[in-house]
């Protein structure tokens, strides 16, 4: 006849099961930064090209925020790289003549945008609407204007976009920008990511590199 386990083989048990499991939890959370940190990267590249898509077509940069005459803020440039990102209906389902709040438009924003969504990252959603992660160089595209890449004088040293620390806003919001002066997760308003060891970059060229929390911006 088959016996059950004593209280003192029960405790070793749960002991070692324990142990097991404090070695596994680590390993494990590596891997779901690693996989979420490539998928932020290639979040970044699929960014790149659809502003250098736009670049291609309209000879610069998207604006970065298009304000109406009495300074109703209309669009941003997420909503102009949508077509140039994406295969998504969307686009064409937007009213570039209404604010991108306006009750006709809510609905097309209330979605989320995988490539403008970082794993992990909160909140999706704010009111409603679907957020995007990622902010822009203010210095590159803004308020009524951009830049051409020929402007620049080293596209592969000049940031473009990058990881947004906090204080998320919702993707078709215009203003899409943080500052450069801060250094990386310093601030919710600036450049990081969850984990805060540092951020992916978007440069000028397209190229998508990590940086550490020193590095200073270009």
């Amino acid at each position: 006849m088959c016996r059950g386990f004593s209280k003192t083989e029960l405790i070793i048990i749960t002991v070692i099961i324990g142990l097991l499991l404090a070695l596994l939890l680590p390993a494990i959370q590596r891997a779901r930064d690693e996989a979420r940190k490539i998928q932020s990267k290639n979040n970044l590249k699929q960014i790149g090209l659809g502003l250098h898509n736009y670049h291609g077509t309209y000879g610069c940069l998207p604006i970065g925020a298009d304000i109406a005459p009495d300074d109703t803020p209309m669009h941003g440039l997420h909503t102009r790289c949508l077509p140039f990102m994406e295969s998504s209906p969307i686009y064409s389902m937007i009213d570039q003549n209404v604010p991108w709040d306006h009750t006709i438009n809510r609905g097309m924003f209330s979605n989320e945008r995988h490539t403008l969504q970082i794993l992990g990252s909160t909140p999706a959603h704010i009111n409603g609407l679907g957020t995007a992660h990622y902010a822009t160089n203010p210095n590159l595209m803004y308020s009524q204007g951009s830049c051409r890449l020929s402007d620049l004088d080293s596209q592969e040293n000049t940031w473009m976009a990058g990881e947004a620390k906090g204080n998320f806003v919702p993707w078709g919001y215009p203003f899409q920008w943080r500052k450069l002066a801060w250094p990386l997760n310093s601030s919710a308003d600036g450049f990081g990511r969850p984990t805060a060891d540092g951020a992916f970059l978007l440069l000028a060229d397209a190229s998508v590199r990590w940086y550490a929390n020193e590095t200073e911006a270009t």
